[in-house]
């Protein structure tokens, strides 16, 4: 799990946070716009659910998994996150989005 920490952390960067988030995006903060993409690797390699929840008016994600929190982007709030009442999302369906597709692609080579 550190190790996947260590590589999701060096990773982030302008190129591959939400388009949405553009104005908030800074090198001081970037976890920003990466929820998504970090919950879907996080699935892939461990497994679990993918959640989604709103905190402050924007969607976050993260996972669930052995009835544990995973939440290796929540530094981008500065309040406190309260983790009830998320749905779970399906893997499948984040890739239905052709922005999400390919920032997941430039991510994941990046973690090579």
């Amino acid at each position: 799990m550190q190790e996947f920490k260590k590589l999701i952390f060096q990773s982030f960067s302008k190129e591959t946070y939400y388009s949405k988030v553009k104005h908030l995006w800074s090198d001081e903060n970037p976890t920003l716009g990466h929820c998504a993409l970090v919950s879907a690797l996080f699935y892939e390699k461990f497994g679990g659910d993918i959640c989604k929840i709103n905190v402050n008016g924007i969607a976050h994600y993260f996972n669930v998994f052995d009835e544990q929190i995973y939440d290796f982007t929540n530094e981008q709030f500065k309040s406190e996150i309260d983790y009830i009442n998320y749905e779970i999302k399906n893997y499948e369906n984040l890739f239905l989005n052709e922005e999400f597709k390919e920032r997941y692609e430039m991510f994941k080579r990046k973690m090579e």
